[in-house]
């Protein structure tokens, strides 16, 4: 289901000593909390490339995630899509936003069989590579403020 058409600007409001991670390969930044670990991974099957965010004690996993397909491969409507899939009671909602200055889809996918399970993925197209931006089906305020800070240098 698809709601809300209108498109919602979102400035971001980092928090002090947030960190900044850089990837120079797709020309993008994002600012993550102080003491946080990030890990840059090619999938070994699929054709999409991922950056990992996470607390330390997070041992084998990351909480935030940002992965990069390449446009040729899937669209926005079918990474969407995929989230939740595994749910036989998947729902859906979609909202329209602007994400410093670029068009993207806030999708908040959830399911009544884990309490507390809740997908929210930013999804866009930019130069031909489709960007995911997920919180990990964790709700965390601090989400907000990761996704926010997105921005292509």
């Amino acid at each position: 289901t698809v709601t809300n058409n209108t498109v919602k600007p979102v400035t971001p409001a980092i928090p002090t000593g947030w960190q900044t991670y850089t990837n120079n390969k797709y020309k993008f930044s994002v600012k993550y909390p102080v003491g946080w670990k990030v890990n840059f991974y090619q999938h070994p099957t699929l054709q999409q490339e991922n950056v990992g965010f996470g607390p330390l004690n997070i041992q084998e996993d990351y909480q935030w995630g940002i992965v990069i397909y390449d446009s040729s491969d899937t669209t926005v409507d079918a990474v969407i899509r995929s989230m939740g899939s595994q749910w036989n009671d998947r729902a859906e909602t979609r909202e329209n936003i602007l994400l410093n200055g670029i068009n993207a889809t806030k999708a908040t996918i959830t399911t009544a069989q884990v309490d507390g399970w809740q997908s929210v993925i930013i999804v866009f197209e930019y130069n031909s590579k489709i960007y995911s931006i997920s919180n990990g089906a964790i709700v965390d305020p601090d989400y907000e403020t990761f996704y926010k800070s997105f921005k292509f240098i």
